[in-house]
């Protein structure tokens, strides 16, 4: 296993997701590619079939979202004997740009987190983690959200 791609949020799932990774990378000696998919809130508002971009981030928030990933990749990083990579995409649909990013990377695995959020949220705003899984050409690992987070959302 070459190389994992992590996409990521910085919801509350992400240290779950970095950890998970971490330890993938070194029982297999990976290299592992943070990436996130910034620009745009809650992904995007599907409306019918069609979908609209809510909003771009201003240059400061990218700023502040690439220090989130470079601490990450700190933390990653950290005592490992494992290269890390970071990669900010901004503006596209976040599951598209996982796909894309992982066709590129040929990617061996995807780690990436779910919110367990229930259906109706799902068929209202989507689901990035359901529609990689449906389309992703390598195996996808998914790491639920803690059961605080889900005991709080409910």
């Amino acid at each position: 296993m070459k190389t994992i791609l992590v996409p990521v949020d910085f919801s509350d799932v992400t240290p779950l997701v970095a950890d998970t990774a971490r330890r993938f990378a070194l029982a297999f000696g990976s290299r592992v590619v943070l990436l996130h998919v910034a620009g745009y809130l809650d992904d995007r508002v599907k409306i019918g079939y069609s979908l609209m971009p809510v909003c771009d981030l201003p240059p400061q928030d990218l700023k502040e979202e690439q220090g989130q990933l470079l601490k990450l990749k700190e933390h990653l990083a950290a005592g490992g004997t494992f290269p890390v990579d970071v990669e900010l995409l901004q503006d596209g649909e976040p599951a598209d740009c996982i796909l894309a990013k992982s066709a590129s990377l040929q990617a061996d695995l995807i780690i990436m987190g779910s919110h367990g959020h229930g259906a109706l949220y799902n068929l209202l705003t989507g689901s990035v983690t359901s529609a990689v899984l449906k389309s992703a050409r390598c195996p996808v690992l998914v790491v639920p959200s803690p059961p605080a987070v889900k005991r709080a959302a409910a």
